[in-house]
């Protein structure tokens, strides 16, 4: 499990950020004011079952 949620954090997450993750299967990020694209590697390189990512500027 990992929370980023409610914390105010700004930028792009990185293309490749759910490679270095594999195992990760809750990933908490609403609620901060991440923009550009949500990484496709978030689905192909982990075992996410939960993903929160209200509350942001994704493109």
């Amino acid at each position: 499990r990992l929370s980023f949620a409610a914390n105010q954090l700004t930028g792009h997450l990185p293309k490749d950020a759910g490679l270095f993750l594999p195992n990760l299967q809750q990933f908490y990020m609403g609620e901060n004011n991440f923009d550009g694209p949500l990484p496709a590697s978030l689905s192909n390189g982990t075992s996410i079952r939960v993903l929160t990512a209200d509350n942001n500027k994704f493109s």
